[in-house]
């Protein structure tokens, strides 16, 4: 049988794991803790899916260098304390784990660290599945295209081979500017009018669809 899509790359949080309130009231923390009082939590929600420098250098555009580091070092601190609350959202592990059965090469492009990557994939469970990963240590963030261009040439595949699933604009923007489709999924960090701006195959509200999606359009 010849696949329309060989190549499925998640990006992880706000998509695999439900994330993204922990996110959120982390940083809400680390700026609490130097008397910053971020007003309107959507500020939060718009810069999730970025790398933690761009989105600290984006909220945080009136600080001066020092003290963004500074926020980013208070903002992992907060994060650390609750990470081993994190779940996987309903239907991630038997889907995942499906596709892998099935012969789909599976891929991340993440804007977490190399470090906080390695350390969900091992408490996930989900580790085995996924050949290459991708964090923004060891490429820009997105929605650059460099993610997707090195897990497509690690398993050397066509661009049209393969398609992304993420729950933010920045994931849909560099799916767009790799030539690659993508899923939007809207029960992670943003909301579906912003996703369609960048034109995904499917909107999904849950996880379950995600693949159900996948098998109807193999």
């Amino acid at each position: 049988m010849t696949r329309k899509y060989k190549l499925i790359i998640f990006d992880w949080d706000g998509t695999i794991v439900n994330s993204t309130g922990l996110i959120v009231s982390a940083i809400k923390e680390a700026a609490l803790s130097k008397t910053i009082n971020i007003d309107d939590e959507k500020k939060i929600y718009n810069i999730i899916g970025l790398g933690l420098d761009q989105a600290f250098s984006k909220l945080f555009a009136n600080l001066s260098r020092h003290e963004i580091i500074e926020l980013q070092h208070l903002y992992k601190e907060a994060y650390l304390k609750k990470v081993n609350s994190i779940s996987l959202f309903d239907g991630i592990s038997t889907g995942i784990n499906d596709l892998h059965r099935r012969g789909y090469k599976l891929a991340i492009a993440t804007g977490m660290s190399r470090r906080g990557l390695n350390r969900a994939l091992k408490q996930s469970g989900l580790e085995s599945f996924f050949a290459v990963t991708k964090t923004v240590d060891e490429c820009f963030s997105k929605p650059h295209p460099q993610m997707i261009e090195e897990i497509l040439e690690f398993y050397m595949v066509e661009s049209h081979e393969a398609i992304l699933v993420g729950d933010s604009s920045y994931d849909l923007e560099m799916a767009m500017n790799a030539g690659v489709d993508s899923i939007g999924v809207t029960y992670g960090s943003h909301a579906s009018e912003e996703l369609i701006q960048y034109k995904p195959k499917v909107l999904v509200d849950n996880a379950y669809e995600i693949f159900e999606w996948v098998m109807r359009n193999e």
